[in-house]
């Protein structure tokens, strides 16, 4: 049973620069030149290009998996054996950027929740990306049994290294 696990339009990689470097390409070609069919071709399989499609595909009766771009119909990747990966991992990332205009200063902050497969070699295989840690942990849950894997909850034990810290400094 080969099951899909779809991550969506990243626009982010490489796949999404080569892709928009294609546009850029056929949009040019489109102004410069008298070859109006073949830069509007151009354009289109660039726009496939950035557009493409980000996944993980599980195959559990060859125990195989494969991180894929998805090209239409083509799904573009690398198989790998599943039993390289031992550990499925629930991280926590939080990124703010300051946006500074004259005397307006404004901080914009996301977090989101990923979920890796990682070897012991620290290789790691993004499976998927959640904005709720709920949603995270089912996932995490989920796929640990499902894999057959060692699942580590790195929020769950940062939050709780902060709590210790806190009852800590309360005592003294």
């Amino acid at each position: 049973m080969i099951e899909k696990i779809s991550k969506g339009i990243s626009f982010k990689g490489f796949s999404s620069y080569v892709g928009g470097g294609i546009c850029i390409a056929g949009i040019v070609w489109l102004i410069a030149g008298n070859h109006d069919f073949m830069a509007i071709i151009t354009i289109i399989l660039g726009f496939i290009v950035f557009l493409a499609i980000k996944g993980v595909m599980i195959d559990y009766d060859k125990d195989k998996i494969k991180a894929y771009s998805d090209l239409l119909l083509l799904k573009l990747g690398k198989w790998e054996t599943l039993n390289n990966y031992n550990k499925i991992v629930l991280k926590y990332l939080n990124e703010s950027q300051t946006m500074n205009m004259a005397s307006i200063s404004r901080t914009y902050t996301t977090k989101s929740f990923n979920i890796y497969l990682e070897n012991t070699k620290g290789e790691k295989i993004l499976l998927k990306e959640f904005i709720y840690y709920e949603n995270a942990k089912d996932f995490l849950d989920k796929y640990a049994d499902k894999l057959n894997a060692e699942k580590i909850d790195d929020y769950k034990v940062t939050f709780e290294k902060i709590k210790q810290l806190q009852q800590q400094r309360e005592r003294y």
